[in-house]
């Protein structure tokens, strides 16, 4: 393995990539250049369509890196790498005939961990996100903010050193959005990890994040990063009346806001 510097999990060096075909391609990144360092929470925001999921997506290893350079953990992304990377979706993607043990334990069934021992660990994550009196509850019965949860806990039962959010929590109300960033806060609190995370909501990358960087509209490159100094631990709710908060908010629409603009078409 590849000695990363500064223990960078990430190490994104001049990343292009293309969609449509080799005769009609249409450009998405373009000279994406972003590190990651162990322990770090970084968010990704930009206007929508921009390629920040397919960004996601090539560090993930669910797609083919085009050109440039690209390191997770110091090697070529692979998404059936075992290098304790989680990524969670946006929708929640609960197998509806299994009970929430058997989602949560899923990736340990996959990896051919035994059953006791699978269980015991399904059954910590799902206490983990407060879901420890629904372990045999299905997906119909269960909110959508229930679902949301055994998605996390699904992603963290592999007690994963990378977690690739892509937008998480966009399909949730907006009261329940902001429990479940009060959650993963906690989470990420006692499970320590690196995260990306890709979000269309500023409010919940600066809530989150330790930096957020801006990707420009398509072909999308870093145009900013921005450091988010407010102390930890941090609880959704409070940050509301944070002034700080507000003037971080405000720094960063000014720049995100031109380039939202400019995708749909308004001066």
């Amino acid at each position: 393995m590849a000695v990363i510097a500064n223990e960078d999990i990430i190490v994104a060096k001049g990343v292009n990539h293309d969609v449509g075909s080799a005769s009609q391609p249409l450009p998405v990144l373009r000279d994406i250049n972003l590190r990651v360092a162990d322990g770090e929470i970084v968010a990704i925001v930009g206007p929508s369509g921009c390629g920040k999921t397919t960004f996601l997506n090539l560090v993930a290893g669910l797609e083919r890196l085009q050109t440039g350079s690209l390191l997770r953990n110091g090697d070529a992304p692979r998404s059936n790498s075992k290098d304790k990377t989680g990524y969670m979706f946006a929708r929640d993607a609960l197998l509806p005939w299994r009970t929430t043990l058997e989602n949560v334990s899923l990736p340990l069934e996959i990896a051919r961990i035994n059953k006791r021992d699978r269980e015991a660990r399904a059954e910590q994550a799902l206490a983990s996100v407060g879901l420890a009196d629904r372990l045999n509850s299905y997906r119909s019965q269960l909110s959508q903010g229930m679902r949301q949860r055994v998605a996390l806990a699904r992603t963290l039962v592999t007690e994963p050193r990378l977690l690739l959010l892509d937008e998480p929590f966009g399909a949730l109300d907006a009261q329940t959005r902001i429990a479940m960033q009060e959650l993963l806060l906690e989470v990420l609190d006692r499970y320590r990890a690196t995260v990306l995370l890709v979000t269309h909501d500023l409010g919940e990358a600066i809530t989150l994040a330790d930096r957020v960087v801006l990707f420009s509209r398509r072909p999308a490159s870093v145009t900013a990063v921005y450091e988010v100094r407010l102390s930890r631990p941090r609880q959704a709710i409070a940050l509301q009346s944070d002034p700080e908060f507000h003037l971080i908010y405000e720094t960063i629409w000014k720049a995100l806001g031109s380039e939202v603009r400019a995708v749909e078409g308004v001066s």
